[in-house]
């Protein structure tokens, strides 16, 4: 199993799921009960679910939970739950209902302990609900059905990458709608269950309201930004949350570095999103160019990224190897 990166999968859900009203209403991209007219979360019932399995027996849980308030800011609620030798950590992301804008990010780990971040505002991300990714293929209609009987209709799409073919089914079916993937002719995960009801929150409202926040420190201000003398004059970021720490170079393509080896990095921001995974457990050093797949990493996201812009701020996202303390992450928001 490729390792979940909630929160880079939750911006993606963002830009390609957000409510709202289509006559596309026989894409199977678009997320939902499979009727006609509302998609997205507007038509999704509170309490749904999916679950996929991976061959090395883990599980992941996309759930959306429903509507709930934070801040006196009305939000659909999702949590995202990874269950792997027995153990569980979650992940929960508020989406402005009104604004389609992400509010909050809120981890809890496996030993319970529970952090939150302020999901920048002025990230504004694409939330066209009916497109399907750049380079993706359609290459048929697929009958699926899991493992406890359940038969859904999907389309199965194809993206060609320097690293080989990349395979993915969706379904309107199917709640968050993913139904399996293939890489290499592998399959890396497969839709196990799905409902539209049993949901169960794992991060209580109290939980996240009274979690302690990311302690940015390493470099920039105190939200984690670059300082003056990077941003709007095309000049370097830095910063860090958690322990990796990333700098950000010059430029409408910049270097990216990072203070340790990593198995994921993404970048977001307007009018991107733009990542990848290393593949097979490994980690790569870096330094890493903006808009390149390094060789060993597959891509996530855009295929062909805009060049950042001056005067827009961005959030990059770097993910260590999971080891005993847990998954080390580093997280830096600036300005372009």
């Amino acid at each position: 199993m490729k390792v979940s990166y909630w929160l880079f999968i939750a911006l993606i859900l963002i830009a390609s799921a957000f409510a709202g009203c289509s006559n596309k209403d026989d894409n199977p991209l678009i997320p939902g009960d499979g009727s006609s007219g509302l998609f997205g979360f507007a038509s999704m019932k509170a309490g749904s679910w999916e679950e996929l399995a991976s061959p090395d027996g883990s599980h992941s849980r996309s759930e959306f939970i429903g509507i709930d308030k934070y801040n006196g800011v009305e939000c659909y609620v999702m949590e995202f739950d990874t269950i792997k030798n027995g153990k569980k950590s979650s992940t929960q992301i508020w989406l402005d209902k009104a604004m389609s804008k992400g509010v909050l990010y809120v981890m809890k780990d496996e030993d319970g302990n529970v952090t939150k971040m302020d999901i920048p505002q002025t990230s504004n991300l694409p939330t066209d609900p009916g497109t399907v990714p750049a380079g993706y293929k359609e290459i048929g209609k697929k009958k699926y059905t899991t493992p406890t009987g359940k038969t859904v209709d999907a389309i199965a799409y194809q993206i060609t990458t320097q690293f080989g073919t990349i395979e993915w089914w969706s379904s309107s079916q199917v709640p968050f709608s993913d139904v399996k993937t293939i890489s290499n002719g592998t399959v890396t995960d497969e839709l196990y269950d799905f409902g539209t009801s049993g949901a169960t929150r794992d991060i209580s409202k109290q939980e996240a309201e009274n979690a302690k926040s990311f302690d940015f420190s390493g470099g920039g201000d105190d939200n984690g930004a670059g300082d003056n003398g990077g941003g709007d004059n095309g000049g370097g970021d830095g910063g860090q949350a958690g322990n990796i720490i990333i700098t950000v170079g010059a430029g409408a393509t910049p270097e990216i570095k990072v203070s340790q080896p990593i198995v994921a990095l993404m970048v977001v921001g307007p009018g991107v999103i733009w990542g990848f995974n290393v593949l097979d457990g490994n980690t790569l050093p870096g330094p890493f160019k903006y808009g390149v797949i390094p060789d060993g990493a597959e891509s996530g996201g855009l295929d062909n990224p805009p060049d950042l812009i001056a005067g827009s701020q961005y959030t990059i996202q770097a993910t260590g190897k999971e080891e005993g303390a847990g998954m080390p992450i580093g997280l830096l928001n600036f300005t372009r």
